[in-house]
């Protein structure tokens, strides 16, 4: 009934009419509705050369999305990122970033992650993880150039911060302890004190 109601509404009453004549045949089956991760998984192993490869990679998403299930993210990190639908790529690499730092991929959590465009809700989140996966490879100078890239857009669009009072505090905090753990004590400081 929707999908005529739909294709009627986008002016394909042709179609909207084959759709009520077969509507029947238009809904999934029992147990693809009660175990759809069985059928995602068969798509999801075949890989691109799957017909629904691409279609099951938005479905894994809006599944995420409303059931939060951390297995549907092991899926989704088998996806190439060149595949990621533009309307929620930023989400899925924020998402696919963090479930490789919990993986202990720090390498893969952070080629995710730095793709992340400035734009998103996701930036500040991913720079800080970004800043964090680079203090537990010992990379001083990128940790700093990520806690410092939350400081900028902090300062030139705090709107587009969820918490921008947090982040600011967390790269503060952040700062002063690699320039602490580096023996900078003078930098260490100048953090420490904006810290309130």
């Amino acid at each position: 009934e929707r999908v005529a109601t739909y294709l009627k509404a986008t002016d394909r009453p042709e179609l909207a009419a084959l759709a009520d004549t077969y509507q029947a045949m238009l809904v999934a089956d029992d147990d693809v509705e009660k175990n759809p991760e069985k059928y995602f998984d068969r798509v999801v192993e075949t890989g691109a050369e799957h017909r629904y490869y691409k279609a099951t990679h938005k479905m894994l998403y809006l599944l995420l999305k409303k059931l939060g299930d951390p297995s549907i993210l092991e899926k989704l990190a088998q996806y190439d990122r060149s595949d990621y639908d533009e309307r929620f790529r930023d989400d899925l690499l924020f998402a696919v970033g963090k479930y490789h730092y919990e993986m202990g991929d720090l390498d893969e959590a952070l080629s995710n992650l730095s793709d992340i465009q400035r734009e998103s809700k996701h930036y500040a989140k991913a720079k800080f993880l970004e800043g964090i996966l680079y203090v537990r490879k010992n990379e001083a100078k990128p940790a700093v150039d990520a806690f410092k890239e939350i400081l900028r857009v902090v300062e030139e669009d705090p709107g587009a911060v969820k918490d921008p009072d947090l982040y600011q505090r967390l790269a503060w905090l952040s700062l002063a302890r690699i320039f602490y753990s580096t023996t900078q004590y003078e930098l260490a400081l100048k953090y420490y004190d904006r810290v309130p």
